[in-house]
């Protein structure tokens, strides 16, 4: 079956959309998942899992309440610098775990203590990055490209062109946008496509950069989309435009919108199709097309509408796998069906934590996700997305990578951070209550999530924290570099 998606990716076979083969194929793993669930899915390994987590939280609250106490007292710094050791131990995690997750591949120990090297002085450069005293008060971007390279262990002597393309990302990017947190899946799509072509020794490593500014760019199109300040035949307008370059070809000329924005982000889309080969960029408007076919499934469901488990967990494991297989193909990647099946089959990975970190704000907006249609849906589902991601976890840790000893416990960080954040945006409720609200059913695995409650809050959460930070310095870029320009035209005026 899978040979069937990859072939439909390749150009091959093409009586039916990506999106419909690679849905039959899901499809087919749904109910590979609920056999499972019913044979092999072990609950006490999970169970095992939570309750040794939430040992480690109480001490690591007593521990840190008792520092501050300490601070207090002696005048002593000791828990920021307690906090920088659990972020470096936690960088340390999270390239394991994004590696298994995004890739399939298993770093091995010099893998790791070589990023470790690169880490530990990319880290402390991150959160010490300030404006530069270089007269004009913009941000050193080149040092940020450095940072960036020194913390993905990539070797860049020439880092001006990914300086130039930050720069030109935040002139365009409005300031809501980057509040919002958009600067973060820039830079990490960016570095994403250029730590694939690096790894697998592909094409030139400034076509890399140019590939994955473009690939971070294309971040804006949910933004405008979900943007209240556009009407609804300017988006409709937008959308007709995007599709019309996925279906272009080298060269072809296209009419960009009116909007300064809208046409920005479509240019990013010329750019990566006349930069590629004419394969690799069939290959990318296929992905971007099952994106948007899914995308479009899903805006149109309402909490009226019947719509099964099948339903609801393809179509967000399929939407979320191509995200992770674009970049990918930009990066001249060997796309096989192995790496294509990891993709697919941890699509819900990839998707339900951030739907759970993300409940309010996709129920005020009126997005229909797993978590809110079990909620307030009219058909009963027969599974809770927490227990479709258990046994997601639980698959991929015992059957797809058994040679990785603690592959349960990487994936099951991502429920713990997404719980953190959940935690924290219900104004730190009673989380027993609030799983109550939310109408999280009654079980044994819930219940010990649950009863973890305010000691979530010292989850260290490595993506959250870097984002936080992109978001700052983004901010601090985006006025400056507006500074200048105001300083800029007065000049010219004069």
């Amino acid at each position: 079956m899978i040979q069937a998606v990859l072939d439909n990716l390749n150009g091959y076979n093409e009586d039916e959309s990506l999106y419909d083969v690679s849905y039959r194929f899901l499809q087919d793993d749904f109910d590979d998942l609920l056999k499972y669930g019913r044979t092999s899915y072990n609950t006490e390994t999970v169970i095992n899992i939570i309750k040794s987590e939430r040992r480690r939280l109480k001490i690591r609250y007593f521990i840190n309440n008792a520092l501050i106490f300490s601070d207090k007292i002696f005048r002593t710094d000791v828990v920021s610098l307690k906090k920088y050791s659990e972020m470096y131990s936690e960088a340390v995690k999270y390239y394991r775990f994004a590696s298994v997750r995004d890739k399939g591949i298993i770093r091995q120990n010099k893998e790791i203590k070589a990023f470790k090297k690169d880490l530990r002085a990319g880290f402390s450069d991150f959160r010490k990055h300030r404006k530069t005293g270089a007269g004009n008060g913009i941000p050193d971007t080149e040092k940020l490209a450095e940072i960036c390279c020194e913390m993905t262990g990539i070797s860049a002597d020439e880092t001006k062109i990914i300086r130039d393309e930050i720069t030109e990302f935040i002139k365009n990017c409005p300031e809501l946008y980057l509040k919002r947190g958009i600067f973060a899946k820039y830079i990490g799509s960016m570095f994403g496509v250029v730590k694939y072509g690096y790894e697998n020794r592909s094409s030139s490593f400034v076509k890399k950069i140019l590939l994955g500014s473009c690939y971070g760019i294309t971040y804006l199109f949910d933004e405008i989309i979900d943007d209240p300040g556009y009407s609804s035949d300017e988006k409709e307008k937008y959308y007709s435009n995007v599709s019309a370059i996925l279906m272009s070809g080298r060269g072809e000329k296209i009419n960009h919108s009116k909007d300064s924005l809208m046409a920005f982000s479509e240019k990013a889309v010329v750019k990566m199709r006349d930069e590629l080969s004419e394969e690799r960029w069939n290959m990318v408007a296929k992905a971007y097309s099952a994106i948007a076919d899914a995308s479009v499934k899903g805006a149109g469901w309402q909490y009226s509408d019947i719509i099964s488990d099948e339903e609801l967990y393809v179509n967000s494991a399929l939407k979320c796998a191509y995200t992770r297989v674009i970049p990918a193909i930009l990066a001249e990647y060997t796309i096989s069906g192995e790496f294509l099946t990891h993709c697919l089959r941890s699509g819900n990975i990839f998707q339900l934590p951030d739907d759970l970190r993300d409940f309010f704000e996709d129920t005020d907006n009126g997005n229909i996700t797993a978590f809110n249609y079990y909620k307030y849906g009219i058909n009963p589902l027969n599974y809770h997305p927490v227990e479709i991601l258990m046994m997601v976890i639980s698959r991929t840790s015992f059957i797809d990578y058994p040679e990785l000893k603690d592959a349960c416990e990487l994936y099951m960080s991502c429920i713990f951070q997404s719980l953190r954040a959940l935690h924290a945006k219900s104004g730190d409720k009673d989380l027993c209550g609030l799983f109550l609200e939310m109408n999280f059913p009654d079980n044994y695995i819930i219940r010990e999530l649950c009863l973890t409650g305010r000691n979530y809050c010292m989850v260290t959460d490595f993506e959250t924290k870097i984002a936080g930070m992109c978001t700052q310095i983004s901010l601090d870029m985006k006025k400056a570099v507006h500074e200048q320009m105001f300083t800029d035209d007065k000049s010219f005026s004069s």
